[in-house]
């Protein structure tokens, strides 16, 4: 593997978890609301899907 590939993956692995909100309920985590209990934006939805598309095995 190229040192540019490795490096982007860890770029963006760092990334994600800087960007990422921390869930701290049970609701949080498992239905993905936020603390005022709204449901996930249409955007976030989107990029979970084409993420899962992404990564699914052949």
């Amino acid at each position: 593997m190229s040192t540019v590939l490795i490096g982007a993956i860890i770029f963006m692995a760092i990334a994600t978890l800087i960007v990422s909100p921390r869930r701290t309920t049970v609701d949080g985590f498992f239905r993905g609301v936020d603390e005022q209990g709204a449901a996930p934006s249409l955007l976030t939805l989107i990029l979970s899907q084409v993420t899962t598309w992404i990564l699914r095995a052949p």
